[in-house]
Parts: structure tokens; C-alpha cells; sequence
């Protein structure tokens, strides 16, 4: 026995089914590309902090600062490292979403294109 489809399979149903899945396609690639972006920020900054905890604790050594400073420093050296494993989750959630709407790993679908 056949059941009816929620959506109807012809003409304007399926059309619009397509496009919907078009649209959460596209939507899913930019989320994914704005992920890989921030994640890129995020490393460039953490390694930006670590060296800015470098020259705090070198200039503490040669007693030209405070311990307030080499804190400081270590407090956002802590904070990009946290935002650091936040990119990353977001990453893993938008490639996940890329995946269950392309229904197979999104790597592959981008080396079969060719432009």
C-alpha cells in the first residue's frame, strides 16, 4: 500500500521543494565559510596574544613592568583560547549541517566540481 506524500511530487510542489533545498544549501555553505573565517581570526589572534604574553613576561623579567601587566595579558591569552574552541564548535556544526543537506561529505562534492 502506498502512502501519499506530504508534498506533492509534481509541478509547483516539487519546484518548491527544490528551492527550498537550494536556499538552505547555499545558506548552510555560508555559514560554513564565515565559520572557516572566524576560526582563521581566532588563531591569528590567540597567536597574537601569546606573543603579547611573551614580551609581558620578558619585560617582567627585566623589571620594566608589573605583574599586572603579564596578568593582563595571560587573562586574554585565556579568553582567545576559549573563543578559539567556540570557532571550532561553530565549524563542526556548519560542516555537519553542510553535510546532512548535501547527504554526503562536503570535500568531496567540492573536488567533483569544475569550473
Amino acid at each position: 500500500m502506498k502512502l501519499p506524500l506530504p508534498v506533492s511530487c509534481n509541478g509547483a510542489g516539487a519546484k518548491s521543494a527544490e528551492l527550498v533545498l537550494i536556499s538552505a544549501v547555499a545558506d548552510a555553505y555560508h555559514a560554513q565559510l564565515l565559520a572557516q573565517e572566524q576560526l582563521l581570526l581566532a588563531q591569528q589572534t590567540l597567536a597574537d596574544w601569546e606573543h603579547s604574553l611573551l614580551l609581558a613576561r620578558q619585560l617582567r623579567a627585566a623589571e620594566q613592568s608589573s605583574g599586572l601587566d603579564v596578568a593582563q595579558a595571560e587573562g586574554q591569552v585565556a579568553s582567545a583560547e576559549a573563543d578559539l574552541q567556540a570557532r571550532l564548535r561553530v565549524l563542526a556544526l556548519s560542516n555537519n549541517a553542510l553535510q546532512l543537506l548535501i547527504g554526503k561529505h562536503y570535500l568531496k562534492v567540492y573536488q567533483n566540481i569544475q569550473c
